[in-house]
């Protein structure tokens, strides 16, 4: 279940490497969630490249909002 309180969070700190090597700060979006595939899209498709990513820690401004995160890891088995 995604709502509002633990999903959509104005907190700053996802950077994505642009191709410029730039690091830009992802924008919130109220009631929206950020999927970020990754790797995992890369590797399946083998068309889509995942965009090198960090957290940092947030600015001052939003140090004193509740944070929640989920991760979900999923993985293939190796081929043989």
């Amino acid at each position: 279940m995604i709502n509002k309180k633990t999903d959509s969070q104005p907190i700053a700190g996802l950077q994505l490497l642009m191709s410029d090597g730039q690091w830009k700060y992802v924008r919130h979006y109220p009631d929206h969630i950020i999927v970020q595939l990754g790797d995992s899209m890369e590797f399946l498709t083998g068309v889509l490249k995942a965009l090198p990513h960090r957290v940092l820690e947030p600015p001052e401004g939003s140090k004193t909002f509740e944070k929640t995160r989920h991760l979900l890891l999923c993985s293939l088995p190796p081929r043989h």
